[in-house]
């Protein structure tokens, strides 16, 4: 099965979604987060977002680069430090 993403949602090239995702209205997947000037967080780009088979991305919800879910534990992200 393919992934259905909603006509207002946005998912960002690169982003990977396995068999079966589903992506709301109005979420956003793979964007790069924006950094203060002020943060210390590292300023390289994070990598794709990866969505196993059969997440589900809630109505509204931010999805950033460098996030992963497991196909085996869809509800349980897991994130690349």
């Amino acid at each position: 099965m393919a992934a259905e993403i909603h006509p207002t949602a946005t998912v960002y090239p690169g982003t990977v979604l396995g068999e079966g995702v589903k992506v709301l209205e109005g979420a956003v997947v793979g964007k790069q987060p924006t950094l203060s000037p002020r943060s210390t967080a590292k300023r390289e780009p994070l990598p794709p977002a990866e969505l196993g088979d059969g997440t589900i991305v809630s109505t509204g919800a931010i999805v950033f680069a460098g996030a992963r879910t497991d196909a085996r534990h869809p509800r349980r992200p897991v994130v690349r430090a």
